[in-house]
Order: structure tokens, then C-alpha cells, then sequence
């Protein structure tokens, strides 16, 4: 069956629908020696210390004359690790973790794990954390986004609630972190992920795979960061474009544009243009896509 092209497919949208645009990845390996100092006992596990050797030796050959670790070690290590390890070394194993989920092989290698048992208790408990440590909230987004290095993983991120929910409840908590700019982005970067992904779905195979209350709850959660953004052009402009593929190809008559009604989006997003004059961002979604495409 045919189905004629979105209407928003025929909108000025240069930023939003730039060509070969791809998911935001954390790729960089911090000094490991330094890390594995701060792991104590940790580092000495053989599962650890497979992991750590396999991303050292991704700095220096290519994937393929790299051998995977043994990943059901490493797996039952991860399901274990929150209440095994302190919660101030925690970030050091989830940062080797998103190291890890770099190299494709081994975030299919998770993709695939039935029921998702140990990323998405992992992620879950991280937000159960009534203070979380910046260093711990930070790698757990850049390594949420690294899991998009998978094409298996996004049909789950969207679609499987063990694993969406947490995702999308550790983006919420952390947009509108005003402490911590490299949080605000990395969140901006995992909602872009899972928005992008979603609104490719959309448009390419015509579904909806992230439930529409979770798209609600990014939206307004984005909206609200897009308001309080004051300082960080690069934290908006990452804020702006996952609220942007979140809204491309959506329904008229669906509950998400009911919200942006309702929360006048349009007047939020063009009132940034004062702070941020250069960015041709915000006239973009603002004017074409929240005007023009919603008419």
C-alpha cells in the first residue's frame, strides 16, 4: 500500500532534516589507567578486566582484529554491580560500559538479550538514586546514547517499556539540570537519539513505535528545558532538534499536538530568539514547523 508523502515532508527544515544525519555517540576512551585506579576492587574482576583490555585495544586496531570479552561474564557482572559496587565508584564501571557499546558487536550483543535484564535494571536503578553523583548521571546518558551504535537496539528503546521507561525518566531528570552543562547536553543527545529514531519509523515505515504518553512526556520535559535554557547554545540547540523530530510527521489530531497547543510551544521556542539571535534553529522550528506544519 501507498501512502502519500507527511505533510511536513514538504517544509523548509535544513537543520532538522539535514542528510546522512546519524545518532549522537560518545566515542571517547578516558585514560583507562586513571579509571581503573578509581574502580578499586572492581578492576581485578576477570569480566572487568577483559572489557577494559578489549576497548583498550579498540584505540589502536580496527574492529575487526579485535576480539570480543567474554560478554556473559561481563553480564551477570553489570546485574550485580549496583549492589555490589559503591555507588561513588559505579560511574568507572558504567564508563567502561559506554565505552564498550561503541563497537557494534557488542551493543547488538545487548540488543538482543531477552527482556533486556541488564540494561535496563542497571538504568533503573541509577534513577532510583536519591542523589545522584554527576559523574555517574552523565556516563549513564552518553552510554544510553551509545547504545544507538546497534541498528538492532532502537525498535527496543522505543518499543519495550523495561527499557524506555527508564531511559526516558533519566533524560527528564537531567534536562533542566542548571549545574551541570555537559549533563543537559548529554541528555538533549540521548532524547535526540530517541526521537530521531522514532521519526525516521514514522515517516519511513509509517508507525509509531514509542508510545504516544512517553513522546508526551519528552516533549513537555523538552519544552521546559527549551524555556529555562539561558546559557548554553549547544544544550539548546540539542534541546530544539529532539523536540523537532519528535514533533516531524506527527498526527494533527494525535495528544501530542494537543500539548503543544496547550502549552503554546510555538511562543516558548520563538521567545529564545532574543538570547540566542544566531540561532536560525529556533525560527526553523518555531516558524515552519510549529507554524506551518500545524496549520
Amino acid at each position: 500500500m501507498a501512502f502519500p508523502p507527511h505533510a511536513h515532508e514538504s517544509l523548509r527544515l535544513p537543520a532538522l532534516r539535514a542528510p546522512h544525519t546519524l545518532p549522537v555517540i560518545f566515542a571517547k576512551v578516558p585514560p583507562l589507567e586513571k579509571l581503573k585506579a578509581k574502580m578499586g576492587p572492581a578492576a581485578d574482576v576477570p569480566a572487568v578486566k577483559g572489557v577494559l583490555h578489549f576497548v583498550s585495544e579498540g584505540q589502536s586496531k580496527p574492529a575487526a582484529q579485535t576480539h570480543l570479552p567474554d560478554l556473559d561474564a561481563f553480564r551477570w557482572f553489570l546485574r550485580e554491580a549496583p549492589s555490589k559496587v559503591p555507588t561513588e565508584v559505579l560511574f568507572t564501571i558504567v564508563d567502561v560500559l559506554r565505552c564498550a557499546l561503541v563497537d557494534t558487536r557488542l551493543s547488538g550483543y545487548y540488543a538482543e538479550e531477552k527482556n533486556h535484564k541488564t540494561i535496563a535494571p542497571l538504568f533503573s536503578h541509577i534513577n532510583s538514586l536519591k542523589d545522584c553523583p554527576y559523574s555517574l548521571r552523565l556516563v549513564a546518558l552518553q552510554a544510553g546514547c551509545n547504545l544507538f551504535t546497534s541498528p538492532l537496539y532502537p525498535q527496543h528503546i522505543l518499543g519495550c517499556p523495561s527499557l524506555t521507561n527508564p531511559l526516558v525518566q533519566l533524560i527528564t531528570t537531567s534536562l533542566l539540570d542548571d549545574a551541570h552543562h555537559n549533563v543537559r547536553v548529554a541528555a538533549a543527545s540521548l532524547a535526540f537519539n530517541i526521537a530521531f529514531a522514532n521519526s525516521s519509523l514514522r515517516i519511513e515505515n509509517h508507525k509509531e513505535v514509542l508510545p504516544e504518553s512517553e513522546q508526551i512526556e519528552l516533549a513537555a520535559s523538552l519544552l521546559e528545558a527549551i524555556q529555562e535554557e539561558k546559557e548554553s547554545p549547544e544544550a539548546l540547540k540539542g534541546f530544539l532538534l529532539a523536540f523537532g523530530h519528535l514533533v516531524f510527521g506527527t498526527t494533527k489530531d494525535g495528544e501530542l499536538v494537543d500539548l503543544l497547543k496547550s502549552m503554546d510551544a510555538q511562543t516558548t521556542i520563538l521567545g529564545k530568539t532574543k538570547a540566542f539571535p544566531k540561532k536560525g534553529l529556533i525560527k526553523e522550528i518555531g516558524q515552519e514547523l510549529l507554524g506551518k506544519g500545524l496549520e
